[in-house]
């Protein structure tokens, strides 16, 4: 049974209920200190992690869905949403996505269209990071030279628990990318990919 804390105009409000209403209200405030446009239909239980540098882009649709609550992640696992959006770089979240404890990195461009699923614990780097050049990281990286490449989901994607999505890789409409996957590799619409690297399963069928 859940737990009654509040009762207001005959309205019961659940302890699940109020945090999800208090943790949407703070992350609303991290969003607007970090310059982050939303719209309307944000919804949060738990804070995520948010940074965007001086000059980056972060834009927000209607309904977003943030997991940052343990009590609400089905894997267990405690973990909260990170988003990270570096100089000059463009992340865009469309309508009506969800993600749960997912971690975004940004250094170039991230495009993730309407109605898309992210399960929990999924990586999305669009950077390499560090160069590949060994001589390059020996001291400092040169970050004028790290490898970056968009990235870009499309309607109605969903990708499983535990996923990485690298630099430069395109998910088509519908697709699905099973849990645990890497993906390296543009995926087509409508089909169904996994492993590591992810490879073709199988088409879906409507």
């Amino acid at each position: 049974m859940k737990k009654i804390i509040w009762i207001y105009k005959g309205a019961k409000i659940s302890w699940a209920r109020f945090y999800c209403l208090a943790t949407t209200f703070i992350t609303k405030l991290y969003f607007i200190l970090n310059n982050v446009k939303f719209k309307r239909g944000l919804k949060s239980s738990g804070t995520p992690v948010i940074h965007l540098s001086i000059n980056a882009s972060c834009y927000i649709g209607e309904y977003l869905t943030l997991g940052n609550w343990v009590q609400n992640n089905a894997s267990g696992i405690i973990a909260r949403c990170k988003i990270e959006v570096r100089n000059q770089a463009i992340l865009q979240i469309g309508n009506h996505v969800g993600i749960t404890a997912t971690t975004i990195i940004c250094h170039n461009k991230i495009i993730i269209e309407d109605h898309v699923k992210i399960g929990v614990g999924t990586h999305i780097y669009d950077t390499n990071f560090h160069n590949i050049n060994p001589k390059d990281r020996i001291y400092l990286d040169k970050l004028e030279t790290v490898r970056n490449a968009p990235i870009y989901i499309k309607k109605n994607a969903f990708i499983g628990a535990f996923c990485i999505i690298l630099k430069g890789v395109t998910i088509g409409e519908n697709s699905i990318i099973a849990a645990g996957s890497v993906v390296v590799h543009n995926v087509p619409a409508n089909e169904i990919w996994g492993g590591n690297p992810a490879q073709f399963i199988k088409k879906i069928d409507f």
